[in-house]
This record gives C-alpha cells, structure tokens and sequence, in this order.
C-alpha cells in the first residue's frame, strides 16, 4: 500500500512539472526560462535583448518568465505585456544592468494588466544615461511588484501613469535614484497604489526637489508599513491626491519636509489620514527651515499656490522624535484656507514644539508633549486686584479659550473682572475692587483648540 502511494505520488509530481517545447509546467503557472532563448550573463546586451523578448512571447498570456541567477546586460526595456510575470530568484542574486548609453527605461509596460515583476534587482546606471527610469508603467491595473530593488536610475526608480490602478509594491528597496523614488501621477482609480514594507531612500539630486514618494492627482495611495528616509526633497508628498494614507511608517531625515500635502484650485488633498508613523529629524541640509508636515503650501515647481489649501486631514498616533542633527522648524504646519485638519493623541519629543493651525474648523488636543489645555486655581490676595497665572501651554491662548470660575464672593464686593495680557506663559485675571481680607479664590482652565 505505501509504495502504491508513493507511485502515485511521483505521477502527480511528473504531472505537474513537464516540459511542452521550452515552456515548463510546475504547478498552476506554466515558466520559461529566459537562458532557453539565449540570455546569459556572459552575453551582449543586444543577446539579451532578444532573448528577454523572445521568452516573454514564448510564456504568452499565462506564463511566467524565469531569470537564473547572474546579471544582464540590456540597452533597450524590456516591455511587459498582459498578465505577463518576470521573476528572478532573490534581489541580490538576479540583476537587470542597462548597458551605458542606452537612455531607456529598464522595464516598461502599456496596459500590462494582470502582471508582477518579483525577486530582482534593476540597476540603471546612472551615469551612462541621459534619461531612463527603472520600471514604468502606463495605463496598468492589477500589478504587483514585490521584493524588488531598483537603483540608479537617471530618472525615477518606478514610475506609474496614465490611468494605472490597483498595484501592489511590497518590499524591496527602490533607492539612490537620481530622479524621484517612486513617482505616481494621473491615475484616477480609488485604491489606485500600494506600498508596503518597502525600504525607499536617497532619490533624487542634492538641493533639488524630489520625492521618495509622490503621488500627483491620485486618489487612494496608501503607504503602511515602509522605512523612507533622505530624499533631496520631501519625503513623502501627496498632490490633489485625496482618500490616501500614511500608516505605521518610519519616516526621517528628509532634504525638507517629511511630508506634505498640497493641491491647487482644483482639487485639495482631502480625507487623507496620517496614523501611527514615527518621524524623525526633518532636513538633511544643515537647516531648520521645513517642519515634519507641511499642510498645503506646495504645487508642482515647488511653487506655492493660493489655493493649495487641504481639508479634513487627520493626523492621529504619531511619534515625533529628533535625532542628530538639526531640530524641524516645527512639528506641523497648516496653510490657511484649510478646513477641518485633526491633530490628537500624537507624542511629540522634538525641542521644537510647534504646531500651527491656520484653517477654518481645524483642531488638537490630547497630544503629549504638546499642552493644548491645562487648568488650575489661583487667588487675587486681599489688598490686590489682580493674579497672574501661569497656563503652562504649548501654544498661545486667545481669550475665547480662557475660562474662570469663582469659589466666593469675597469680603468686599469685588465688582467687575476681565482678562488681559494673555500672552506665549501666562495671562492675568483682574477684578475692579480689592476683594477684602478673605482673598478671592478662582479656578480657571484654558483649552486651546
């Protein structure tokens, strides 16, 4: 009986892996190895370009193409087309290498829907190029691109346009690219990006403006869970891109802020929701001129529009912490002409414990580190007609956010009271009449909002 199972067992697996021409079959995806059509290591580029292209035909519609271990040489894209899948077998074991004066992206899909890249490192070779990025995907839905590095591209490491939805890219380290790190631009499907647990970090050129991350007019890109660190410019920016997320990310060092959010009059980054990240040191130049996040105030060009304002952004959980290096001109930052922005229930460790809210309905409180109400008692002494009390804020409180209670009428009738000379520490409650020998005893509470 256990040999007849074993017998049967080894015709499953015969069954499941055969070969038909040079496709494989293991399992539910037929393969091709890319070696079969003559790719090698030890190859031209203008060899590997045929057999890429050779292999990707040969899988069809339904196939896997399988690189060996080694690196490539190539010096024109390998293009993807529907449900096509390019798989190495580990980011340091298979590299993708264009050749030097190519000027070409490395991999390139135009309705690739249905596809993934995974387990490969693409190196673009910046320095040889006078434009090229690393993946570039146009007018692509339902894509994933998973465990892959790409480095040293001339311009963004991955660039998704035109129409695109609903991909995926999880881990891997998009990195050390000379333009933007991963750069998602007009695509208006909702849900349109994922990037999880990815490492991106050190795109673009020095003292110029790109991004780890950009979206620009793309709703519902969510970032959960990566480690984005040192871009030229901000780390993270989000551009009339509404309904997006920033979840559980480590965020630190970047050329200005860590994030920002901008629109035009158009469209708003609106709904957008910015929870349980840690931020690091903001600015990377030397300089305390940007603050962690910046809410409005940037448009394309880095030039600020008037109407760059955002509405209902929740900043929730956060940790704001300083590492070496220069302290953040402030913890937040909102444009006026915004609406609605939450700010609670963050930690904030920074020296520099701003935060400003400029917009109509915005609001903070319960932020430690970051005092936004406070309350006590006090006493106007008999012989006085005035108590300075110490509010111990973080913020300067107007004469709306002050409020007084007495505990008793005092011997003398004290007569009228008021608040004056409210200032960044302290205000001071008067009254008209000295209150007598008993004193006069008050509570107060200020609550900023």
């Amino acid at each position: 009986m256990r040999r007849q199972r074993l017998k049967h067992r080894i015709t499953e697996v015969e069954h499941l892996l055969e070969v038909q021409g040079d496709m494989h079959i293991r399992g539910p995806r037929p393969w091709v190895d890319v070696q079969t059509h003559g790719a090698s290591p030890s190859a031209s580029a203008t060899t590997n370009n045929a057999a890429f292209t050779a292999a990707i035909a040969a899988a069809g519609t339904a196939g896997e193409v399988v690189i060996p271990g080694g690196t490539y040489n190539i010096s024109t894209a390998i293009g993807l087309g529907a449900l096509t899948h390019l798989r190495g077998v580990g980011r340091e074991l298979t590299i993708i290498n264009l050749a030097s004066s190519s000027n070409t992206d490395v991999i390139s899909g135009n309705g690739s829907t249905g596809g993934s890249i995974r387990d490969l490192k693409i190196t673009g070779n910046s320095a040889g190029q006078t434009s090229g990025h690393g993946i570039h995907l146009v007018n692509t839905v339902d894509f994933d691109i998973q465990d892959v590095d790409v480095t040293d591209c001339k311009n963004n490491g991955v660039y998704i346009e035109n129409g695109g939805g609903r991909i995926r890219i999880f881990g891997g380290w998009i990195h050390a690219n000379k333009g933007h790190g991963i750069i998602i631009q007009a695509t208006p499907i909702v849900d349109t990006v994922l990037i999880e647990h990815a490492w991106i970090s050190d795109n673009g050129i020095a003292t110029q403006d790109f991004q780890n991350v950009r979206a620009e007019e793309t709703p519902g890109v969510r970032l959960f869970g990566n480690v984005i660190w040192q871009a030229s410019g901000d780390n993270v920016l989000f551009y009339a891109s509404p309904y997006s997320s920033l979840v559980g990310n480590y965020i630190l060092s970047a050329g200005r802020c860590n994030v920002r959010l901008g629109g035009h009059a158009g469209a708003h980054p609106s709904e957008v929701v910015i929870m349980g990240n840690t931020f690091l040191s903001a600015s990377i130049d030397g300089a305390s001129l940007y603050p962690h996040i910046e809410l409005g105030g940037h448009t394309l060009g880095y030039v600020v529009d008037a109407n760059s304002q955002v509405d209902r952004v929740n900043v929730l959980g956060n940790v704001f912490a300083q590492a070496a290096g220069p302290a953040p001109s402030a913890v937040l930052t909102e444009q006026s002409g915004s609406t609605d922005t939450l700010v609670a229930f963050n930690t904030i460790q920074d020296s520099v414990k701003t935060i400003t809210l400029a917009g109509t309905g915005s609001r903070m409180f319960g932020n430690a580190g970051y005092v936004t109400q406070n309350s006590g008692t006090g006493t106007i002494a008999s012989g006085a007609t005035t108590a300075v009390v110490t509010h111990g804020l973080s913020v300067t409180p107007t004469l709306d956010d002050i409020s007084i209670v007495f505990g008793e009428q005092g011997t003398a009738d004290w007569g009228r009271w008021w608040v004056s000379t409210i200032t960044s520490t302290q205000f001071t409650l008067n009254v008209s009449v000295d209150p007598g020998a008993s004193n006069l005893d008050f509570g107060w509470r200020a609550v900023a909002l």
